[in-house]
């Protein structure tokens, strides 16, 4: 039993630390993190009160029916069946009274963790915040030395133009774009990928990973 309410309990907290992990360390976000440890502390104590409930009347259950076992060899013995009968009837009503107390409880820490489980499903995590990205001489012009990737293609129209920018941590494809567009580069998703086709999981960007942002109509 205690196995399995603590792979229930378990099961409902796995996405709290990675919903957390990428969430703001902002006051809110600490507030309901401390929020959650207490109910969960609060629910362990619980679990533990209703689990030691459940093994003191396991143990009535076994001894109530001991108690029937020799009542039985008892009434063999004696002959008289009439009384022995009547005592025999009685202790089966207390060991299905027990057992219905024990299954109740069972039903209440099934409670607990379900409204556990609600609780955490609605508790608000803040967005992460996006990161700005420093981005070089956006538009190309003066570029400084070592800034402007080489020109691709050919002839005065049609030419790729750009800048080179270096991953840092906590970089991300959306937060590039957002950054760019920031410096009023009209740069989408789509383009940045196509510029780079060497890069094939835009999800595990390797800092110090040289990229190539293209401006389009730079000069």
């Amino acid at each position: 039993m205690r196995t399995l309410l603590l792979s229930v309990v378990l099961a409902l907290l796995l996405p709290v630390p990675k919903l957390l992990s990428q969430a703001a360390e902002s006051s809110e976000a600490v507030a309901i993190r401390q929020q959650l440890q207490q109910n969960m502390v609060t629910l362990s104590a619980r679990v533990e009160e209703l689990e030691a409930s459940n093994q003191s009347l396991r143990e009535k259950v076994a001894n109530l029916q001991r108690e029937m076992q020799q009542v039985r060899e008892e009434a063999r013995k004696l002959g008289d069946r009439s009384a022995i009968q009547d005592q025999i009837h009685k202790l089966a009503d207390s060991v299905k009274e027990v057992d219905a107390k024990r299954r109740a409880d069972n039903e209440k820490v099934l409670g607990e963790l379900a409204k556990l489980g609600k609780q955490i499903a609605d508790t608000p995590v803040a967005p992460p915040p996006t990161r700005a990205v420093p981005v070089s001489n956006p538009r190309g012009d003066s570029p400084s030395a070592g800034t402007e990737k080489p020109t691709r293609g050919v002839g005065d129209k049609g030419v790729e133009r750009g800048i080179e920018y270096v991953i840092k941590p906590g970089d991300s494809l959306s937060a590039i774009v957002q950054a760019c567009r920031a410096k009023d580069i009209k740069l989408t998703q789509r383009a940045l990928k196509e510029a780079n086709p060497d890069i094939s999981n835009w999800e595990l960007l390797r800092p110090g990973k040289k990229i190539f942002i293209p401006v389009p109509n730079a000069q």
